[in-house]
């Protein structure tokens, strides 16, 4: 993958999954294909204030992808909605072994008589 320069950022098409036509903004993001995962065991997070009292959600995350400028590729980006806090930058390779490492987790979570290991993860110490 080639670096982008400060001079030409600007003037680079969108990715496909970019939300277009953005002139004044330099960063690419792709909210149209954001995916949100509820956290049912979370507790709610305080989101303002109502007539009654206190407006909670449920916790979620966010998961989208962006690039921001003069950044040498995309990112996926994990954060917590309603407030965006904490967020963690994954670069493609390393999203897709969580990815597989969530997967697999949560299979021996349904069936502790399946245990996988992470092959990519086989010289880590736990």
């Amino acid at each position: 993958m080639q670096h982008a320069d400060q001079s030409s950022w600007g003037n680079e098409p969108c990715p496909a999954w970019c939300d277009g036509d953005h002139p004044s903004w330099p960063d690419h993001m792709g909210a149209g294909w954001m995916c949100f995962v509820r956290l049912s065991t979370e507790d709610p997070v305080l989101d303002g204030q109502t007539d009654g009292g206190p407006a909670y959600q449920p916790k979620e995350l966010e998961i989208y992808v962006q690039q921001g400028m003069r950044e040498v590729g995309p990112r996926v980006a994990i954060g917590q909605r309603p407030t965006g806090e904490p967020k963690i930058n994954l670069l493609p390779d390393e999203a897709r072994h969580l990815g597989e490492g969530l997967i697999r987790l949560a299979a021996m979570a349904d069936d502790d008589r399946q245990l996988v290991k992470c092959e990519p993860c086989d010289k880590h110490e736990a």
